[in-house]
């Protein structure tokens, strides 16, 4: 009998998820992406394409090891064949990178205080993607408890949300030191962002009659109030429309 584990908790191998994120809309390159996940114990559960917004995700869920070299196959196959210069600008998404973010999550409803284990889990794994991603000449920043921020702080530190702006340079900046890869990032691959997390699901939320300013305000209220992850911006294709994009809890 193993005493070592908490009361209640089970004893079978984690199953977890890894969310991918593409900035492309070029099926032919995130469909070579999700060929490349194939992996033994590994599912491919959602494959999206958003041609609107140029960009696109992967959701695969597995145990611990062949999740990650799963992950790693499918991110490192998008590096391959993804050239964020040849991607439209402004961006009609912000975006950073080629792979742009990938997410490890434990698949279950539980706080982050009570899957403690699993985010550790968790981390471990994007560390050692974020390792493949800079050997593969991605800058990579890492979030996550562990490292003591989130994505939307990670994301701060790069020119994600100036990438949507006409008057800012078609560049990949990254303003503090990466944690894999090149000090300096390639304007081909970009910076990976590469964490955990509890479980999201993505919301994207457009609205016709309010300003930019009214749906700061309003994205400031979701986080305050409901503890979700808000973002917004202006979407740069339909300018009389501002988008606020939500990120909650499954």
């Amino acid at each position: 009998v193993n005493r070592s584990a908490a009361p209640g908790r089970s004893m079978a191998p984690a199953r977890l998820c890894a969310a991918v994120y593409l900035s492309t809309a070029v099926r032919e390159t995130v469909a070579a992406a999700a060929r490349a996940a194939a992996f033994p114990a590994v599912s491919l559960v959602d494959v999206f394409t958003d041609d609107t917004y140029a960009r696109s995700s992967l959701k695969l869920v597995g145990e611990t090891g062949p999740l990650l070299q799963a992950a790693r196959l499918a991110a490192l196959e998008a590096v391959r064949l993804i050239d964020l210069q040849n991607e439209p600008h402004p961006a009609p998404h912000p975006r950073c990178g080629a792979v742009d973010m990938v997410a490890f999550m434990p698949l279950s409803e539980a706080s982050a205080t009570d899957l403690a284990p699993e985010l550790r889990t968790c981390e471990d794994l994007a560390t050692q993607l974020g390792v493949s991603l800079g050997d593969a000449g991605c800058s990579v920043l890492l979030y996550g408890p562990q490292r003591g921020r989130t994505l939307l702080e990670a994301r701060r530190h790069t020119s994600f949300f100036k990438s949507v702006r006409a008057d800012a340079p078609n560049r990949v900046c990254l303003h503090v030191p990466p944690d894999a890869g090149p000090a300096e990032p390639s304007q081909r691959a970009g910076v990976s962002v590469v964490g955990a997390m509890t479980y999201v699901t993505n919301f994207n939320v457009q609205i016709e009659s309010a300003s930019l300013t009214e749906c700061k305000a309003a994205a400031t209220a979701l986080r305050t109030a409901m503890g979700v992850q808000a973002e917004y911006c202006a979407c740069p294709r339909v300018r009389s429309r501002t988008r606020t994009r939500a990120h909650t809890r499954a």
